[in-house]
């Protein structure tokens, strides 16, 4: 019966310690510590004209009844009784006031949202809330844009970035359902598309959007086709770089397929590379060379420093 007694005390010690923890306004000694907008009830027992809910003022000050202004940011309840205790007895000849101190309401938490969600914005939470709470106020992710598995959050007066994954977060995994604290930042980025690049002698060499079981044909036609009397189809390359780090290059005919050899028109993956030549013969190193600038390019974002265009 004791062991029991004792193991219901400890865990409602331990939820009454997490509900404060999630207020994120603990002390170094686990112990909340008024701020700004609190409004706290104050009352001196045996004496009903004294007390009252009372607002605690943006400097962190409140109005105590027939004493004045007093500091209250920063301080714990227990802290904010033995002072008013010490100035009843100081300015009103009280000789043992009794002072109670208790907290009516919270200030309330605000927390932004930016990126790629339905109202990206500020939002007025309440003390405990979550990131699934917050992401919920913002609407939804923009299901076609957003990187639900690359969000941050960010700390108020932190420049620490937190990664979360939201995808796994919605799916069931609350192991980084955090709780937001005031001056919290959830960004969500934009997902990047993949993409494949055509150059040579076709009409708008560029860098275009990836789409499912995309062929060569079809990265051709991204670009506007060939270039007539130009193009060499018999000879067109896709180089492409493998999981493991290997660069392979595949020569296709084309010509052989519009005769029906639809070997020829493979199927492209993210990243790769098209090049149609205007001869026979192109300069193999001097594509690579091309190619390893433009990879380049392409991680920092900047391809189109090299004059080609970005297709969605």
């Amino acid at each position: 019966m004791l062991n029991r007694l004792l193991t219901k005390l400890l865990l409602c010690g331990l939820c009454l310690f997490s509900a404060a923890w999630s207020f994120g306004q603990l002390g170094p000694d686990g112990l909340y510590r008024l701020q700004a907008d609190d409004i706290i009830r104050l009352q001196l027992r045996d004496d009903n004209q004294v007390g009252g809910e009372i607002p605690i003022g943006p400097d962190g000050y409140f109005n105590v009844p027939f004493v004045g202004a007093v500091k209250a940011s920063g301080k714990t309840t227990n802290e904010l009784e033995a002072e008013l205790v010490k100035l009843y007895r100081e300015k009103l000849g009280y000789r043992n006031p009794r002072i109670s101190v208790t907290i009516i309401r919270y200030r309330a938490i605000r927390a932004t949202v930016n990126g790629f969600v339905a109202r990206p914005g500020a939002y007025e939470m309440r003390q405990g809330d979550t990131i699934l709470v917050l992401l919920g106020q913002s609407g939804s992710l923009l299901a076609d844009r957003a990187d639900a598995r690359r969000a941050t959050l960010r700390r108020a007066n932190s420049r620490e970035l937190i990664p979360i994954d939201l995808q796994a977060l919605i799916s069931g995994d609350t192991s980084q359902n955090y709780s937001i604290n005031d001056g919290d930042e959830l960004n969500v980025p934009e997902r990047k598309r993949p993409t494949i690049t055509v150059l040579g002698t076709v009409l708008q060499p560029g860098i275009y959007g990836f789409n499912d079981e995309m062929t060569l044909m079809d990265a051709i036609g991204e670009a506007h086709g060939e270039v007539r009397t130009r193009s060499i189809m018999s000879h067109v390359y896709v180089t492409r770089t493998l999981p493991s780090g290997q660069v392979v290059r595949y020569q296709c005919d084309l010509i052989k397929f519009g005769k029906g050899d639809y070997a020829q028109n493979i199927t492209l993956q993210p990243g790769d590379f098209v090049y149609v030549p205007e001869n026979k013969s192109p300069d193999l190193n001097q594509l690579s060379a091309l190619l390893n600038t433009l990879y380049f390019f392409n991680q920092l974002g900047r391809s189109n420093l090299l004059g080609l265009k970005i297709f969605p």
